[in-house]
């Protein structure tokens, strides 16, 4: 299939799916770059059970309302007054193009595997606030830490480093 933009793509999958038929056993692939539509095929391992639910769901992917947020004039409210640690949950590259002034490096996979213990040795504060690039894998952070304890005041930075930098810096963060 050549094309492109959605109208083209849905398209292509309509021929696709009228010259080849339904798509049980099969993954319609479509590749935005090169406009190209391909199907791939597989069958069921007959060792493994059929899947038919989500495992885990709740625990892997969902994040529950009582994660508290705190948006950007508050965290630098906050700051001002040296009641807030912020914590930057983002892979090393990602910190390299811009990080709240104070934040300590600690990406997601550490804080998931050791929990409070990957704080040890940081400057205690009031607040705990946890940062990404949008705020998605803060939430989880934050899930983890008020999970093992509750009474803690943590908190996760609604908009991430992208919306701290427009708020506060008045410039877009770029990836």
């Amino acid at each position: 299939m050549r094309g492109g933009g959605l109208h083209h793509g849905r398209r292509g999958a309509e021929t696709d799916l009228r010259d080849r038929g339904t798509l049980i056993g099969r993954f319609w692939r479509y590749d935005a770059l090169q406009a190209t539509t391909d199907i791939l095929r597989f069958a069921a391992d007959p060792h493994r059970q059929p899947v038919t639910e989500l495992q885990d769901y709740e625990h892997r992917c969902a994040l529950p309302a009582t994660v508290r947020q705190i948006d950007a004039g508050q965290l630098q409210d906050g700051q001002g007054r040296n009641q807030v640690l912020v914590v930057d949950v983002r892979e090393a590259w990602e910190r390299e193009m811009g990080s709240i002034p104070g934040s300590v490096h600690i990406p997601l996979e550490r804080l998931t595997e050791q929990g409070w213990a990957a704080l040890d040795g940081l400057a205690t504060a009031d607040q705990l606030v946890l940062a990404c690039k949008s705020g998605v894998r803060s939430q989880r952070a934050a899930r983890i830490l008020s999970e093992e304890r509750p009474d803690a005041q943590v908190f996760s930075l609604q908009g991430g480093t992208v919306q701290w930098f427009e708020e506060v810096r008045g410039r877009t963060l770029v990836y």
